[in-house]
Formats: C-alpha cells, structure tokens, sequence
C-alpha cells in the first residue's frame, strides 16, 4: 500500500469522516482560485483519484435535470464511470457554476500538471492533515453509511473487484447500536 494511502488510513481512524458543511466551508475559504475551489469540489463530490482529476475536460461534465453528470476514465483499466450528483446539493451547484463558466475544449483543472500538484494543493488548504486520497475514501464511505451497495460503489469508484470495496465499509456508533435488536 503506497504511503499516502497508510497515512489517509491513520487520519481517517483519527479524525473520523469530514463534516460537510464546517470542513469543506474551512477548505474552501483557503483557496484562491475558481480552479482551486472547483478541483477541491470535484474531488469532495466524487473522490476521483488526482490523476483522473487532472484529465477531466469541460465536455466530461453535463447537466441533465435536476443532476450534474461527471464522467471519468479511471486510470487504473481505462474504464469509464459516471458519477451522479444531485443539483439541489449546494457544493454541486458551485461545481457546475466553475465548469459552466469555462470556455471548451480545455482541462478543467489545467493548472494541475499533474497529480503531483493536486497533493500538495490539498496538503496545503487542509493544513497537512489530508490527502487527496482521504476525501476519496471519506466519499465512498459516506455512501457506504448511507445506505448505497457495494456494486454500486465498486462501478463509482472504478474498482475491478468487491475486494477493494471493503475497506470503505465502516461500522458506525449508531449502526453498533442498532445491533442490541439481533441479539
């Protein structure tokens, strides 16, 4: 495993899963441009890897009713995911406001060289306590709690097996709770 996700794996035991509202608000407030807030957003709103952040186009990303679309080509196999996002959803709505605003064809996040620099953009608005990887996992963990299968996030998250689901399955306190009722 390499070191940043054994870091993210001891942060995430650490400090739990992101509070919306005050964490991402905090992250936010940090950066300095459109494009700083619009990779932050997309990577909170769909815990893509850095290296498939920084490939995203203008035409990845559609509006179809009442959601925002985000297409992504995983690095790992090639494969393409759709990720669904609910309009409504007001960090959504700031995520289609920056791509909304950008001139096609281009990068949407073209000043990102490379993942390289997506890491150290967020090592920096979260002072040094997060990784781009811990917002992925906090993602899939989140819809994990939330009720969502495990195929569901496998295609989400680009995975090849339900092997690689597992570790975003977590137990909570209230879910432990509820437990006393099967036993």
């Amino acid at each position: 495993m390499p070191q940043y996700k054994k870091e993210c794996m001891i942060s995430f035991m650490k400090e739990g899963i992101l509070d919306t509202i005050e964490n991402i608000d905090e992250f936010l407030s940090k950066c300095r441009t459109k494009q700083q807030r619009g990779l932050l957003l997309c990577l909170f709103l769909t815990g893509a890897r850095p290296s498939e952040l920084i490939e995203l186009r203008g035409e990845d990303v559609w509006k179809e009713r009442d959601k925002i679309f985000v297409r992504i080509k995983t690095k790992k196999g090639g494969r393409m995911r759709i990720f669904p996002l609910p309009y409504k959803n007001k960090y959504v709505q700031m995520f289609w406001d920056y791509v909304n605003n950008l001139l096609p064809p281009q990068k949407l996040f073209w000043k990102f060289k490379s993942s390289v620099y997506v890491r150290q953009f967020i090592y920096k608005v979260t002072d040094n306590k997060y990784t781009p990887y811990f917002f992925r996992h906090n993602r899939f963990t989140l819809m994990s709690m939330k009720g969502a299968s495990p195929e569901l996030i496998k295609y989400l998250k680009g995975a090849k097996t339900l092997l690689s689901v597992e570790p975003y399955i977590h137990v909570s306190k209230h879910e432990l709770s509820k437990a006393t009722k099967f036993l």
